[in-house]
Formats: C-alpha cells, sequence, structure tokens
C-alpha cells in the first residue's frame, strides 16, 4: 500500500527500455520534462506541482532558484522518490515453509524483549548479525552507543520501577 500511495503521490511510471529514450526530453524552456530512476520516470512538472502542494513557503524557496538549481532540486527530489519506492519493492516479510508470518526465531524488536536480553546475548544476537550492514551506515562509535544503550536501557528497567511498568 505505501508503494502505491507514493507511486501515485508523485506520478511514478514504469517504463520500459523502449521508452527510456523519451527521458531525455525538454520542454519549451530547455528543462528536463522527464526525471528517470532505473526504469521509473516521473513528469518534472509533477514534481513541481508536489513541492507547490507542500504549501507557500516550499513555492516561493522553489521560484527563488535559478532555473539550473531548479533542475537540480527537482531531478533529486525525483530520484529521491524512485529510489524510496525501488527499496521498498525490495521489502520482504519474513514467512515460514507454510508462508505463514515467522514468529519464532525472529530478532526481539519490543523494548519488552530487548530488556529480557542480557548484553552478551544482545551483542551476539542482535549487534553482531546486523555489524556487516550497520557499519556501511554506522560509524564504530554510533555502534559502540547501541550497545551501551541496551546497557543502559536494561539498568533503567532493573532500577526504575516507571521504566519497569511501561516496558511491560
Amino acid at each position: 500500500m505505501l508503494i502505491g500511495s507514493l507511486t501515485g503521490l508523485f506520478g511514478i511510471e514504469n517504463v520500459d527500455n523502449s521508452v527510456l529514450a523519451d527521458v531525455n526530453a525538454r520542454d519549451e524552456n530547455g528543462s528536463p520534462t522527464f526525471v528517470s530512476h532505473e526504469t521509473m520516470r516521473i513528469r518534472a512538472n509533477e514534481l513541481v506541482t508536489h513541492i507547490r502542494d507542500q504549501g507557500s513557503f516550499a513555492g516561493s524557496c522553489l521560484d527563488r532558484l535559478s532555473p539550473n538549481e531548479r533542475v537540480v532540486v527537482v531531478d533529486q527530489i525525483g530520484t529521491y522518490a524512485m529510489d524510496l519506492v525501488a527499496r521498498l519493492m525490495d521489502v520482504k516479510a519474513e514467512r515460514d515453509d507454510n508462508n505463514e508470518p515467522l514468529d519464532r526465531d525472529t530478532l526481539p524488536v519490543l523494548p519488552a524483549q530487548l530488556v529480557s536480553l542480557r548484553t552478551s546475548a544482545f551483542i551476539q544476537n542482535v549487534l553482531d548479525s546486523f555489524r556487516a550492514h550497520a557499519a556501511q551506515f554506522w560509524t564504530a562509535e554510533r555502534l559502540d552507543e547501541v550497545k551501551n544503550g541496551h546497557r543502559e536501557l536494561r539498568n533503567m528497567y532493573e532500577s526504575d520501577d516507571v521504566v519497569r511498568k511501561a516496558i511491560d
């Protein structure tokens, strides 16, 4: 549903290779007619309309840009929207062999589940499982902050009745 909403909101079109030649088309002002990404495209005027739909402040900011800056901003917004849709299409629900939702062997994600893990188990079963992926986006210091945050959460849970009641 989210992909459908974003596709409709931005007017994202799926195109095949034969139509990709149109992505270099220009309007009467010489601005690109489309913003394209992989096999998707958005009409640039749809993106401008979307920006103006955000309110007068967004529209006035757009108006203050030079034509070249406006092309870059519209391109960046369109590319972001299409990249978001492309990445969301890669999200898959975890299912078991019977195509039922996987409810065993899943990682703890709720605070009540996280506070039940000792820090060593959190590091081994959660943090280390995703360390390579997380390292692409976070520094080693940030990963240490996550580990320390888990330890602090456990300490608060054990020592603070209000925190314990809220988590439980």
